[in-house]
């Protein structure tokens, strides 16, 4: 196996669940080399130890929930309790037989993030099967840079995609994205999301809307200091935070813009 193979193989289970846990024993079986560069770029992150094994008490190599017991100025007694055979009870598990490594569709997109220099997003729509990644700069124009995991990993940008097998490389000990290609799809790409693209329209129209917010609390808030001049500032912003003008907005940001 060589240390693309590996890779691909961690994407490929990806695709199926989102979610994969690789045992240290699994990973004795790759590529060194293949390994330290998962772990480096965090492609693969230490998780919490395994709660069931495989009990090696016989051949039947059964999967059976991990049972622990202190012991005093030592590690904890790990073992699993076979009910398949009355000559076996206890069967002691070495700790290193419960350390596993996560590896996730979410550490993926941050990979790619890292190698392609992008601001990452990190947001999941459709029910998790889309990642957004992150505005990529390409030669012509700029597009989310999404990750599918239906049917593989794909990397999709408007109405362009790729599979992400067909861009990662290895070299120099370190996982890699080719940013040529990344870019040729985004330019080839024939439509573009205008959520993601920015517009001045939208910056002025954002800006108005602020106006006439602040506008709204200060109206309010005229309009309680006059019909309770008792009351204070805090108070006011407070009443006004529970309105529909208030917009989700703190008391506290209300009150700093109502006068």
């Amino acid at each position: 196996m060589t240390p693309l193979n590996a890779f691909v193989e961690v994407l490929a289970r990806i695709a199926a669940s989102r979610e994969v846990f690789l045992t240290e024993a699994e990973l004795d079986q790759w590529p060194a080399r293949a390994v330290l560069a998962m772990k480096a770029q965090h492609l693969i992150a230490k998780a919490a130890p395994a709660i069931s094994a495989i009990c090696p008490g016989c051949e039947e190599n059964c999967a059976m929930p991990v049972e622990t017991v202190p012991v005093r100025s030592a590690p904890p007694a790990l073992f699993v309790v076979c009910d398949k055979r009355s000559d076996i009870n206890r069967v002691a598990i070495p700790a290193g037989q419960l350390a596993q490594w996560q590896a996730s569709m979410v550490g993926v997109g941050k990979f790619i993030a890292e190698n392609l220099a992008m601001r990452w997003q990190g947001t999941t729509v459709m029910s998790g099967d889309v990642l957004e990644i992150g505005i990529v700069k390409a030669a012509r124009k700029s597009q989310m840079l999404c990750l599918r995991s239906t049917r593989g990993l794909v990397l999709v940008a408007g109405t362009s995609e790729l599979p992400l097998i067909d861009i990662v490389a290895f070299a120099d000990g370190r996982y890699l994205v080719d940013s040529e290609l990344v870019d040729q799809l985004v330019n080839n790409s024939t439509t573009s999301d205008a959520r993601y693209t920015p517009s001045n329209a939208r910056r002025e129209a954002g800006k108005l809307n602020t106006k006439a917010r602040i506008e709204s609390w200060r109206k309010e808030y005229r309009r309680r200091k006059k019909r309770h001049p008792d009351r204070s500032d805090r108070w006011c912003a407070i009443q006004i935070s529970k309105m529909d003008i208030g917009e989700g907005r703190s008391s506290e940001t209300i009150r700093k813009n109502m006068k």
